[in-house]
């Protein structure tokens, strides 16, 4: 896998790739170092953080991106957490839509 740079734009979807853990997958992962961190230290550094996203979709069924949450500490989210990032991006939607 290669990735052109560190971006978390760009990296935050790999803890939800499931090849990446399969059981008896190998991956090899080259990337540019970064700044002030290993490419390592990046790459495991997405999962030291909470993060909870949900698609804004239009009437028409276009995706217009996504309403996200993010935490510095890592967290559990519950039935009640998820509930209310969907209740937020309703609301977000009807403001869009209006």
């Amino acid at each position: 896998m290669k990735i052109s740079h560190t971006h978390w734009d760009h990296i935050q979807g790999l803890p939800f790739f499931a090849p990446l853990f399969a059981p008896g997958s190998e991956w090899d992962v080259y990337g540019p170092r970064g700044l002030d961190q290993s490419l390592r230290d990046a790459l495991s550094g997405q999962m030291q953080y909470s993060y909870a996203g949900a698609p804004l979709i239009l009437h028409d069924g276009n995706c217009i991106g996504t309403l996200c949450v993010l935490d510095t500490r890592v967290r559990a989210l519950d039935d009640s957490a998820i509930v209310l990032l969907q209740d937020l991006r309703d609301m977000a939607m009807s403001e869009i839509e209006r």
